[in-house]
C-alpha cells in the first residue's frame, strides 16, 4: 500500500502574480451576475410608477443591456387607476440603440399621443398621457440606473473589493480554490 499526499498552495488575492490576478478577477466578474443585482432597481421603477396610477399587474419586467438595450413590460401586465381606454404599445418602456464606435444614441420611449386614449366621463385624456409620460421617464432613468449598476458591479474596483470581504482563496494561477 502507497500514501500519497498532495500539498496545495493557496494564496489570498494579494498574494497573486498581476496575470493571476486578471484570471480572479474575470473569474468572479461571471460570478457576480449570479444574483438578481437588478431587483432593487426594478423594486424601485415598480414603485415610483404607482405614484402615477400605473400598476403592475406582474413583475416580469425585462430588460437587456446590449447593443439594443432596453426595459420594458408587456402592456397587459398593467393596470391603471382610471377607467379610459389607452391604445398603449404591446410593450411599454424605454429604449437605446447603439451606433457602433462605442456610440449610442439618447434614451428614447414611444410617445403616447392624447389621440391614443378613449376618454371616459370625468377623466381628461391630457392628465393620462401626463402620468403615462411621467411613468415613461422614470423607465428611462431606469434604464440609465440599471446601465449604471451593471458597470459599478463588473469593475475592476469592485470586484476586487468583493474578493477581498469574501477572504476567497486561489491557486497559484488565479482559479479559484
Amino acid at each position: 500500500m502507497r500514501t500519497i499526499k498532495t500539498i496545495i498552495k493557496v494564496y489570498t488575492f494579494d498574494e497573486l502574480s498581476e496575470s493571476a490576478k486578471e484570471v480572479a478577477i474575470n473569474n468572479e466578474r461571471e460570478n457576480t451576475l449570479d444574483y438578481d443585482w437588478w431587483d432593487w432597481i426594478i423594486e424601485d421603477l415598480i414603485e415610483q410608477s404607482e405614484k402615477y396610477g400605473v400598476e403592475f399587474v406582474s413583475d416580469d419586467v425585462s430588460f437587456e443591456l446590449d447593443r439594443r438595450a432596453n426595459i420594458c413590460i408587456y402592456s397587459e401586465n398593467l393596470r391603471f387607476k382610471w377607467e379610459s381606454h389607452v391604445d398603449l404599445p404591446i410593450k411599454f418602456g424605454a429604449y437605446q440603440n447603439y451606433l457602433g464606435g462605442g456610440m449610442s444614441t439618447a434614451i428614447l420611449s414611444e410617445q403616447i399621443t392624447v389621440d391614443r386614449v378613449e376618454e371616459e366621463e370625468g377623466e381628461d385624456a391630457g392628465d393620462i398621457i401626463e402620468k403615462l409620460s411621467e411613468v415613461q421617464s422614470i423607465f428611462e432613468n431606469t434604464l440609465e440606473k440599471l446601465h449604471k449598476e451593471y458597470q459599478d458591479i463588473q469593475s475592476d474596483d469592485y470586484l476586487i473589493e468583493s474578493i477581498k470581504e469574501k477572504d476567497l482563496e486561489f491557486l497559484e494561477n488565479g482559479e479559484s480554490y
